[in-house]
């Protein structure tokens, strides 16, 4: 399947750019399809290109020993990759599918070839690190200064404001990660979470199937997620 500057549109970052450079770029591109727990590229492996999702869910994580901290969670529109372009650096993390997933792959030098070309196409990729810069800095932030029902909470409701549907019941969050997932995303263990969706239970605040979260009480849900430890 060839890129076409329709595909690229759906990317936020490649919206910004102009006819004649989103054909240059979908001349150089192209489109990979994947299987659901498929590893897209390694901790520690050197970054070959710029990625983008067209559709699916990809997640980030890093992994120590036994040990694994998932560090972000994409989805359409999003892209990753971009970190280690400029200087051909090693990954700092782990890229895995989470659900069956369609992407946009952009090899490395293409990248660099259309940087010196096109300079808003520096300003893209500047943004992209930015704006996975600040992921981090906000999953430092919360690992430092929340405990985990707030920091469970949190990851609901971005959840939720990504794919959350509204009715008359409340706010309908596909899941797509097991517990184990949400505990690595949150930084704990598999019981701490279970202890934690059960009190949230309790206090009528979400209600929690196999398929989906069934958010109750936003506004709780959004107080508690705010909560500082002292």
């Amino acid at each position: 399947m060839s890129v076409t500057i329709a595909m690229l549109a759906q990317i936020p970052v490649f919206g910004q750019l102009q006819g004649t450079m989103l054909q240059q770029i979908a001349n150089q591109a192209s489109v990979i399809k994947c299987k659901r727990n498929e590893i897209l590229y390694n901790q520690d492996a050197t970054l070959i290109g710029l990625y983008a999702i067209i559709d699916g869910y990809v997640k980030l994580y890093r992994q120590s020993g036994q040990r694994t901290q998932i560090l972000a969670l994409l989805r359409r529109g999003d892209s990753f990759g971009a970190e280690a372009l400029s200087d051909k650096a090693n990954s700092s993390y782990y890229a895995a599918t989470l659900t069956p997933v369609t992407l946009i792959f952009l090899p490395a030098d293409s990248m660099l070839e259309l940087m010196q070309s096109y300079p808003d196409i520096r300003v893209i990729l500047l943004q992209m690190v930015t704006k996975r810069l600040r992921q981090f800095a906000s999953l430092v932030h919360n690992l430092a200064f929340r405990d985990v029902t707030a920091r469970l909470s949190a990851l609901i409701i971005a959840r939720a404001e990504q794919d959350g549907m509204i009715t008359d019941e409340g706010i309908h969050v596909p899941r797509l990660m097991t517990q184990s997932d949400l505990a690595t995303m949150i930084g704990t263990a598999r019981e701490v979470v279970q202890r934690t969706l059960k009190k949230l239970e309790q206090e009528n605040i979400v209600h929690v199937s196999r398929k989906e979260f069934l958010i109750l009480n936003i506004d709780r849900l959004r107080q508690i997620a705010e909560e500082e430890t002292r």
